[in-house]
């Protein structure tokens, strides 16, 4: 039997980390769902029964230093699951790895894709909100049901699946050794989901960091939302992934955007209801927008998402 064990680390997101919970316990198994809460100064509120918990400690407030320490602990503690586990899903709590149903693959056949390097990096799409289209988070109904738009990012092109223990920089962006994107793993970042849960997240993690250390990171996630209004052109969705893909850099270990007219910080992806669900044929219909400055979006091709309200965002494991 194939051991799939998922890992994050968590501070203050009780939101979030249920998301997380009952979305990889199903995938998983909620005993193999390995929870890091940084810091001994809060409680979660969420039911963490029959989890694996461990508390975090030696947080100083600092984005930069408090990323390298949470990198070393996810380093630390991904060398002690592949004692146990066949393989890991490692993310954020606000990111959510899917197979492309189009695939038709298992967790265990489309896991499989990582023995080559270790790992693979997950097609990264940073879910955003058009507040001139969309309302607000509706928390009775599937997130992605009321969300069409994201936005392919390769700072969210991240090594989210392994085999193997793997280092990687702060923030889990970067796996040490080459860039080797995956065929089938999509990865939904959820951080910009929706306007006013973001604002109330960032004002929460600016207060709570010290000397100003977050504010930075926080004007970049916002200028993420702001790409709603600076696309135009949709392109067709499997050729916007095309010209997202990464390349390898072998003098950096990072990854770049082939050479195209596209930009190479982001491309927008439109469809009515969302980028792809769990009961969608293929990827086709869909399309990406490339970014470009005073350029007004428009919508394109409609999708249904199907999701139940705080779990299913991608094909349930088979």
């Amino acid at each position: 039997m194939t051991r799939i064990a998922a890992l994050t680390h968590v501070r203050n997101v009780d939101y979030f980390l249920a998301l997380w919970i009952k979305y990889y316990s199903e995938i998983c198994g909620r005993a193999h769902l390995h929870v890091m809460l940084d810091g001994d100064d809060w409680t979660s509120a969420v039911d963490l029964s029959g989890l694996q918990v461990e508390v975090l400690t030696g947080r100083e407030g600092l984005r930069v230093r408090d990323d390298s320490r949470l990198a070393a602990a996810h380093t630390r503690k991904l060398s002690e699951l592949f004692q146990s586990y066949d393989y890991v899903i490692r993310g954020d709590c606000d990111e959510f790895v899917c197979i492309d149903p189009a695939a038709g693959l298992s967790w265990p056949e489309a896991l499989s894709e990582t023995r080559a390097e270790g790992y693979v990096y997950c097609n990264g799409v940073d879910v955003i909100h058009d507040p001139t289209t969309e309302a607000a988070f509706d928390s009775r109904k599937p997130i992605l049901a009321q969300r069409r738009n994201g936005v392919l990012h390769k700072g969210y092109f991240k090594p989210n699946v392994m085999s193997r223990a793997v280092a990687s920089s702060a923030g889990g962006h970067r796996a040490d050794g080459p860039v080797v994107v995956s065929a089938q793993f999509y990865m939904f970042h959820l951080a910009n989901f929706d306007e006013g849960v973001f604002a109330q997240r960032m004002q929460a993690r600016v207060s709570d960091a010290k000397g100003g250390s977050y504010d930075s990171h926080a004007v970049t996630r916002r200028s993420v939302s702001a790409v709603i209004d600076t696309c135009d052109s949709p392109l067709d969705f499997d050729e916007g992934i095309a010209r997202a893909h990464p390349t390898v850099d072998t003098r950096r270990q990072d990854c770049g955007l082939q050479a195209t007219k596209v930009s190479r910080r982001n491309c927008r992806v439109r469809g009515k209801q969302g980028v792809f669900g769990p009961y969608r044929p293929t990827l086709s219909g869909h399309s990406v927008m490339p970014r470009k400055p005073n350029m007004r979006a428009k919508s394109s091709a409609t999708v249904p998402l199907p999701t139940p309200s705080l779990g299913q965002i991608g094909p349930r494991p088979r």
